[in-house]
């Protein structure tokens, strides 16, 4: 074999690998966990975009909570209505590639185990 085969072959590798790493990361679905956070309630349903500690926000999804300075889709509206500003939260989110994190699961701070 030549130079020029193996440059090849090192060159055809390389980008296989990182195509590879690539698609496992767009696939993989990320979890993180919050404890008694505070919450930041932004309706989206008749706007297109709102403005967020002096950031715009372009409103892909109806409901977002700002957790930590992140923003995370609530999909479901009955949920959206439980949740209040003036109480702290456990919660739980979920994403995958370059999408928005969506809540997996949302408790008042503090009551997540309790069995009643």
């Amino acid at each position: 074999m030549n130079s020029k085969h193996i440059v090849k072959y090192i060159t055809i590798s390389i980008i296989v690998i990182l195509l590879l790493i690539a698609y496992g990361f767009y696939s993989i679905i990320h979890t993180e966990a919050v404890e008694d956070v505070e919450v930041k309630k932004v309706d989206c349903t008749t706007k297109e975009h709102v403005n967020v500690n002096d950031k715009k926000i372009l409103c892909k999804e109806d409901y977002y909570l700002f957790v930590n300075g992140e923003k995370v889709v609530v999909e479901d509206k009955n949920t959206w209505s439980l949740i209040k500003e003036d109480k702290r939260y456990d919660l739980e989110y979920e994403w995958h590639a370059f999408h928005t994190p969506k809540v997996k699961t949302i408790n008042i701070a503090g009551e997540g185990n309790k069995k009643h």
